[in-house]
């Protein structure tokens, strides 16, 4: 039983933004289970309302069932409600869309947004998952994981490309991470959306450990390269405010 509740665990977090839809096949190749078990474990899935599958292609999709269990979730992170007025300080300054987004393991959440007033603007919803190394908030927290945690992670996002700018080789995301460390603040140009330009930092508990991520996103037009420094200062102090709201000792040597 056990075994069967991991598989389905395993199988549910295979879905992203990047991935919405998979078949037994893939699901199968992916994870190296046997086919057969993985469609019991879909077909049970599929019967108690969480996987949909469509007749045309015989892809599977999840369902909104989901969203009554990340309400639910959602409710119980003190993140959110710490990080409201550093959004809005966030927002005010920069004017761009800002978003938080929880680690967990292998994806990252969407738990916040406060979208730009402007016309041409960056959209983005709560409850959106994407890969671990999306954007600027994925670069920004694997810089300050455990190094046995991100070699691992090293080894999925090498080759995991988004748009053509996408750093996916593991001795340029190496050096980018350790810049990001230097700096506090990771930058993504059009690395995630192509015309899209973020910045983005991590947001430490008090174990000192990144559990979630802050970013600014704005489009290219509207950010141009010398305002990198700038912004990056700006996300860099909202994640820290953030962190310290959550027991987190402030980093030294970074401007508050």
């Amino acid at each position: 039983m056990l075994g069967t509740l991991i598989k389905g665990i395993r199988i549910l977090e295979l879905f992203s933004v990047g991935h919405p839809r998979w078949r037994i096949t893939d699901i199968s190749r992916e994870l190296g289970l046997n086919k057969s078990a993985v469609f019991r474990v879909v077909e049970t899935l599929e019967s108690e309302g969480y996987l949909y599958k469509d007749p045309r292609d015989k892809s599977y999709m999840l369902t909104a069932k989901l969203l009554g269990l990340s309400t639910v979730v959602l409710s119980q992170f003190n993140i959110v409600e710490q990080s409201k007025s550093s959004i809005d300080r966030l927002w005010q300054a920069t004017q761009g869309t800002v978003v938080v987004r929880l680690f967990e393991g292998n994806r990252l959440v969407t738990v916040a947004v406060r979208v730009s007033p402007h016309v041409l603007r960056v959209v983005r919803n709560v409850g959106t998952a994407y890969d671990f190394n999306y954007g600027a908030i994925g670069k920004s927290v694997m810089a300050y994981l455990p190094e046995e945690e991100l070699e691992k992670l090293l080894k999925k996002a090498v080759g995991k490309r988004f748009t053509s700018k996408t750093v996916i080789s593991a001795p340029a995301l190496l050096e980018e991470l350790r810049k990001i460390r230097r700096s506090g603040y990771a930058f993504s140009d059009e690395e995630a959306i192509e015309g899209v330009r973020a910045v983005g930092a991590p947001i430490f508990d008090m174990t000192e450990r990144p559990i979630a991520g802050i970013s600014v996103g704005l489009p290219t037009v509207r950010f141009p390269r010398n305002k990198v420094p700038e912004f990056g200062k700006l996300v860099r102090q909202a994640a820290d405010r953030i962190s310290v709201n959550l027991g987190f000792q402030s980093r030294p040597g970074l401007n508050k």
